[in-house]
């Protein structure tokens, strides 16, 4: 079971990360990248290039967690450059900068017209049945 507390260490991955990569990949650029042991017990955070994704990497007793999350909405803000940081358990970046979604501007609210086109094709589907 994942349980993560201000108890942990967390490291931030700053450059983009293949989302298709496993336990076994992630281990690999945690070692080889970072310059960490991925059997420290510190939660290894990666974003992905659209910065709509991100996974957690951590290893508890017993083996590893895998947490993995796709935003529907919106993007991470992280900070520039490549490297590490390490994140407290507030998620403050360097310079106070807080990690959090940052919602699109200017866009159509696809929720909206997604639903639209439910709603419709479902009126469709009820007429077919009658």
């Amino acid at each position: 079971m994942l349980a993560l507390t201000s108890a942990h260490h967390y490291l931030l991955r700053k450059s983009p990360t293949d989302m298709r990569k496993g336990f076994d990949s992630l281990c690999g650029l945690v070692r080889d990248e970072l310059g960490r042991d991925p059997l420290s017990g510190e939660v290894f955070v990666f974003i992905g290039s659209r910065r709509d994704r991100i996974k957690l990497l951590l290893y508890e007793s017993g083996g590893y967690v895998l947490w993995y999350k796709r935003l529907e909405r919106g993007t991470l803000e992280l900070p520039k450059g490549d490297g590490a940081v390490k994140l407290s358990w507030g998620c403050k970046l360097p310079q106070d900068q807080v990690c959090g979604i940052v919602e699109p501007q200017n866009q159509p609210e696809l929720w909206d017209n997604e639903k639209e086109q439910m709603d419709g094709s479902a009126d469709r589907g009820d007429a077919a049945r009658a």
